[in-house]
């Protein structure tokens, strides 16, 4: 065989194996757009209306006090949170579902079958640098949560991007073809995490509430504070006040060396504070020898005269 030979033949096989690769891709093209017209059609027929009737019940079954925070607009921020926290909470439970499904259309019996479901654990939450196939369903279904009152509209659209999400990652992932009834398990697994959804923006929108009501109270005071003191001024122009201006006495030196005593006279005054002062016992005065007998106490004679020294002095 010659060379020329052999290389037409692996073209032919090249060729070959590209055309089947094309076919493949477009078969799972025309059953991907045959889904998403069933689905856009069953938005529109009975199905539609059964799921939009679905999440309009569950809108009223929120307590009538509770109901004026469902028409509440949330910011991106807190709307992101919502479908995070529900996502994690429920991502568990989807990816056993995926499991069974994977188990149940491929039935792997060696290792390298299951490589594709291995793959899919490992890279499900994702890391610090990247989001995940769960993430990747978040940030698909956050597509269809505006800043907006919440409806039973927007609900429908949040379940029905959650339900095709999950089943891109069955077939991108797992290459994997769900059935029917598979595809109704799903549904309903997501349907799950819609009464999450509302409670928790029950709960944003009442917390947004209290925040933005303790925003602002301190400039408010501030400003009533100013009209009050701009009131009463206003007032004491109009009626006048009735205070009279005194004028300062001045310092005058002579005047105050006179009232200061002179150094006989103080040191009459120190005498006689000095005689007033008792001692007491003490054991660490008893220890130094500093305890005072009781012939040096002052009798009541001398307490009489050494007080009305003092009211002579201070009077």
């Amino acid at each position: 065989m010659s060379l020329l030979n052999l290389e037409s033949g692996w073209k032919l096989i090249e060729s070959e194996a590209d055309r089947l690769e094309e076919e493949r891709v477009s078969l799972l093209k025309e059953k991907r757009e045959e889904e998403l017209h069933a689905l856009t059609a069953g938005r529109q027929s009975g199905s539609g209306k059964q799921w939009l009737l679905s999440f309009r019940m569950m809108l009223e079954t929120v307590p009538s006090e509770q109901q004026p925070f469902l028409r509440v607009t949330l910011l991106n921020d807190m709307l992101f949170s919502i479908l995070n926290r529900v996502t994690q909470a429920r991502g568990p439970m989807w990816l056993k579902l995926l499991q069974k499904i994977f188990v149940d259309v491929k039935k792997p019996e060696t290792l390298a079958d299951r490589k594709p479901l291995i793959d899919l654990l490992s890279t499900w939450n994702g890391t610090s640098f990247s989001k995940g196939d769960l993430g990747l369903v978040r940030d698909y279904a956050m597509l269809s949560y505006p800043p907006a009152p919440l409806t039973p509209e927007i609900l429908e659209e949040i379940h029905r991007r959650l339900c095709t999400g999950l089943l891109n990652i069955l077939r991108l992932n797992l290459d994997c073809e769900p059935s029917m009834e598979h595809i109704v398990d799903l549904e309903e697994n997501c349907l799950l995490a819609i009464p999450d959804i509302i409670a928790m923006h029950v709960v944003s929108a009442k917390n947004s509430f209290k925040t933005l009501g303790g925003q602002g109270k301190l400039p408010v005071k501030w400003k009533q504070d100013d009209a009050e003191e701009q009131e009463r001024l206003d007032k004491i122009k109009e009626e006048g006040c009735d205070a009279k201006w005194v004028e300062p006495t001045k310092w005058n030196p002579e005047e105050e060396v006179a009232a200061t005593p002179s150094k006989d006279e103080f040191n009459d005054r120190q005498t006689v504070i000095s005689g007033l002062f008792i001692p007491r016992y003490s054991p660490k005065a008893h220890r130094r020898s500093l305890v005072i007998s009781s012939s040096e106490k002052p009798s009541n004679g001398d307490m009489r005269e050494r007080r009305n020294l003092l009211e002579k002095f201070f009077s």
